[in-house]
Order: structure tokens, then sequence, then C-alpha cells
């Protein structure tokens, strides 16, 4: 009863100012769209008793996206029984160029496809201008969808847009035309763009709210806006606590030395951003950057399906977008548990979208610097690795085939007396730098037979001792900065000591030729010598 006498009490507030406004004027109240949020269940009477019109209702949000007059709007926002009231601004597919195609066999997706898996069955919305149905590429694997501009459940593209991105995502593999990245993933077109490519924030909600009432596996979105909604973000949270993957385009807003440049929905943490990179790995100059950003995809000069039963050539993070929403089908239809070994599954054979996302990071390739960055977020998406789950690993273990003395003088051996744990020393005698101190600066060199990118884990060991306890410093050279880095530092005494480092990011540590170096650093008042007994490389590379 209270929240009826509240519901009256604010139905009159906004009735009084409206007769005030409208008697002043004698002119019709400027209409706005607007979407009104609420803390409880959707009142709809409060939209009604003004005959205000309704735009949207939705099934999994509390939330009317309706027309009202712009005072209403205002009067709207002091009720104690709605959360939000925010204009329904439009959103944009984002800019499409023309050229060639190159994207999923960059990914490595033709990998998959040969080993059986083609995301079939994988429920994928394509929210964007609605999908050509009728094209050969696409119509076997069409299921069914909305359209929410027209408001009819014929979704028929009407501006090529969606057809271009769906085909990206699931072009069959029939030996003609293109082939997407998942070629037999079920498409779903929800269509919220009209023929110009615009639409409203009310309407994207809306497919994201018919997507989670449908059972959608993953939602695709290559459209946005530089403004926040509070109900998208709603949707969007509520579509990933459902299990959905949702992915979705960065933007085209070029980079940002501070900031961030990348667009909603992408910028929530429930939806993956996706940048776009040209046929080099290189970033395209217009992609979106900042913290948000997840990962990168081919999104340069991409051919894929248009209106018509054509083809057409576009470019933008739109064309990205769907090279990630292909992938993550493509996982979806793998087996979960390849990856329990690595951390990223439970290894109960159904995959969340949790573990999707965990697995399409992990596996993406380092672009730009090292871990993620705001250019390239965690890297390349990678179609093959994430799919087919990890290499197998293989190790090697490789002694020192060199050595170079900095400072010291070597008394006893040479490198082979570091081959093996067997108290047969390599003796280095300290040299004096000044009247008070003396050093011993040293480091011995390997090179591997294996190729830098396929090795996947590191490990030093080193064994020694001192004729007088020293403080020694270990460092490994890291050749992407040219300079030493330092991995361990302790107290040495006259007994052997066992030290071991290791790194699961080995990328910087192995030079273009192959060659890793450790250098072995102490220095003291008085003259002393290190004994080095033994040093190992060891490496896991894939197979």
């Amino acid at each position: 009863m209270k929240k009826v006498l509240i519901s009256v009490l604010i139905l009159c507030l906004i009735s009084v100012t409206l007769l005030t406004i409208n008697t002043a004027t004698a002119q019709p109240p400027e209409e706005i769209r607007a979407i009104i949020g609420f803390k409880g269940s959707p009142d709809t009477s409060l939209v009604r008793t003004h005959s205000w019109k309704i735009n949207r209702e939705y099934r999994t949000i509390s939330a009317i996206a309706c027309s009202l007059p712009k005072q209403a709007f205002s009067a709207l926002k002091n009720s104690p029984l709605i959360a939000y009231v925010e204009e329904d601004y439009q959103v944009y597919a984002l800019d499409p160029e023309l050229d060639n195609s190159w994207g999923v066999k960059r990914i490595g997706a033709g990998a998959v496809h040969d080993q059986a898996n083609t995301g079939a069955g994988v429920k994928v919305a394509i929210i964007d201008t609605g999908i050509d149905y009728n094209h050969p590429e696409l119509q076997a694997n069409y299921k069914s969808g909305y359209d929410f501009v027209n408001k009819d459940s014929d979704p028929i593209d009407d501006n090529g847009h969606g057809t271009h991105c769906a085909g990206i995502v699931a072009a069959m593999e029939n030996g003609a035309g293109v082939v997407g990245v998942a070629p037999a993933a079920s498409l779903f077109a929800v269509k919220v763009l009209d023929s110009k490519g615009s639409g409203y924030v009310s309407d994207v909600a809306a497919g994201i709210d018919w997507s989670i009432t449908n059972g959608m596996q993953v939602i695709s979105m290559s459209l946005g806006s530089s403004s926040d909604s509070t109900l998208l973000h709603q949707a969007c949270d509520r579509a990933y606590a459902a299990g959905i993957v949702i992915v979705a385009a960065a933007g085209n807003s070029g980079q940002s030395r501070w900031g961030s440049t990348v667009i909603y929905p992408a910028k929530y943490s429930s939806v993956i951003a996706v940048g776009a990179t040209d046929s080099n790995d290189v970033r395209a100059s217009w992609s979106s950057t900042g913290p948000e950003l997840e990962l990168a995809a081919p999104g340069v000069y991409i051919y894929s399906t248009y209106l018509g039963s054509a083809y057409a050539t576009m470019s933008g993070t739109s064309m990205a977008c769907p090279h990630v929403t292909g992938t993550a089908a493509l996982v979806l239809n793998s087996n979960e548990a390849n990856w329990k070994s690595k951390g990223y599954t439970n290894g109960d054979g159904a995959w969340s979208n949790i573990e999707v996302r965990t697995v399409l990071d992990n596996t993406a390739d380092d672009l730009g610097a090292a871990g993620k960055d705001n250019l390239y977020g965690y890297g390349l998406v990678d179609a093959d690795e994430a799919a087919l789950g990890p290499p197998l690993e293989k190790d090697s273990t490789y002694s020192p085939q060199a050595i170079t003395i900095t400072r010291g003088t070597v008394t006893t051996g040479d490198f082979n007396f570091l081959k093996n744990d067997d108290s047969t020393y390599l003796a280095i005698k300290s040299a004096r730098v000044n009247s008070f101190t003396q050093t011993i600066d040293w480091y011995s060199t390997t090179k591997i037979a294996e190729s830098p990118s396929t090795v996947t884990n590191l490990k030093i060991t080193y064994d020694g001792k001192y004729s007088a306890s020293q403080t020694q410093k270990l460092y490994i050279y890291n050749f992407a900065s040219g300079s030493w880095q330092q991995i361990d530092s302790r107290t040495i005494s006259t007994k052997d000591t066992t030290i071991t480092w290791s790194t699961a990011s080995p990328r910087n540590y192995i030079s273009a030729q192959n060659e890793i170096r450790l250098r072995v650093y102490a220095s003291g008042r008085s003259s002393f010598t290190c004994y080095a007994d033994f040093t190992a490389y060891t490496i896991k590379y894939a197979a």
C-alpha cells in the first residue's frame, strides 16, 4: 500500500509540473526518448497514466524505455521508486573501409577446422543491423532472431554491416567465397540498428535481454557509443551472470596516451573489448586504446559476406570483434578438460564463460610491450591454441658453452667444469677495484637448438660456494631491454648452495640467435675466490 501511495504522489507531482509548463507555453512539450530504471519491479502505470509511449520492456532488467516530455525526465529523477533516469541515446555501427581478406587464416582457425572443430551448434547472437539470411554462405547456419527496430521476427539486414560480421563468425566452409572462424556455429540475428547503421541503446539492451532468455552462448556487438548507460551496463552484467561470453568492438577512436578511448559496451568489465590489427600484427592507428582493451584481432581489409549474396571488404574494430566471437565458439566446442593442467579450467567438461575468457586471454599471442598493455590487451587472439588446447611440451637442458670474465681471474677450470654437479670447480679469483674493494664479475653463455618462439618456460640452476662468505648476486640478460636483470641476491658461505630461478615468460631472455646468459657477481673488502660447481639452463618448449 505504501508503494502505491508513493507512486500516486509522484504521478501527481509530474502532472502538476506538466500542467504548469503547458499553460505557460501553450505549446506541446518537447518529447525525448528515455530509460527509466526501477528499484523494484517495473511500474508501467507510471508511464501509461500520462499516456507516454512505451518503446521497450525487458524480461531480465527492471527498466522501461519510453518517450516522454523533457520536463518529466527531470521530475522523475526525484522519485524514491526510481533507480535512474537516462536518455535513450543512439549507438552506431563502427566505420568500414574496403580491400582484401586474410583474418581467419591469420588467427589459425583453419588448423582447428582440420581437427573437426567448426563450432557446430554453438549459439551466437549477432547484435547489429540484422543478417542477410538468404546469403548462400549464411543460410544453413542462420537459425532465427528478432528485429527490435521494426518490432517483428524478421531481422533481415538492410545495411550490410551485420551480414559482414556474421560472415566473419560463421560463413560456411563450402569451397567457395569465404569461410568463417566457426563455420558451423548457429547464427541468431538480433537487429538493433537501422538501415543507416544507427539505433538506440534501449534496443541494444533489449537485444541482450533477448539473448539471455533465448539461451545464447556468445554475444557479438560491433557497435557502441562514447556515452555510458546504466541500462546497457546492467544488461551486459546480467548476460555475463547468465554465463554468456560477451564480445564487443573497442572502437575506432585512435590512441590515447592518457585515459581510455574504448567505447561502451566494450568498456564494461563483463565484456571482452577487441582492438584491430593489420596483416603485419600491428595495431591499426584508428583502433581504440586503454586499460579495458582485452584482445586484438584482424580488423584491416577484411573480406566477408554482404547483402544480396555479395561480398565486401571492410576495416574497423567491428571486423576484429567477430574474429574473437568465432574463436569463443570454437573454444566452447572443444574439450574443457584440455586446460585443467594449466589451471585455466576446473576440468569438469562444461565450459563457463569465465573459463572461455581465461583461455582466450592466456593463449593470445603477446604483441607490443610484454604482458597486457593498453594498445593490444593480452595480444592477438590465437584460435588454434585456444581451441585445440596446450601443445605437447618437451624438456631440454643445456650446459654453458662459454664463459666471459668481466672482473677476476680463472685459476682452475673452464666452462666444461660447470656441466656436472660433481664438486669439480671453476675457480675465479677476485680482482681489485680500489684499495677497499675486491670483485668477481663473470657470465656463462649457452645457445639452445629450439626456436625461441616455441619456448614456454625457462629455468636456470646455479650451484657454487666461496672461499669466505660473500654476498652474491645473480643476473639474467634481458635482450628486450638490453640490460642485466637481477634474479637473486643472498650470502653464500664456504658450502655449496644451489639456487634456481624460472619464468613462464622467457621471450625476453632468449636472443634472436637463441642465446641465454647468466651473470655471477660478488664483492668484498679482501681477496676471495668464487668456486662455481654447476650451471644448467632447462627449457620447456612446444614440440
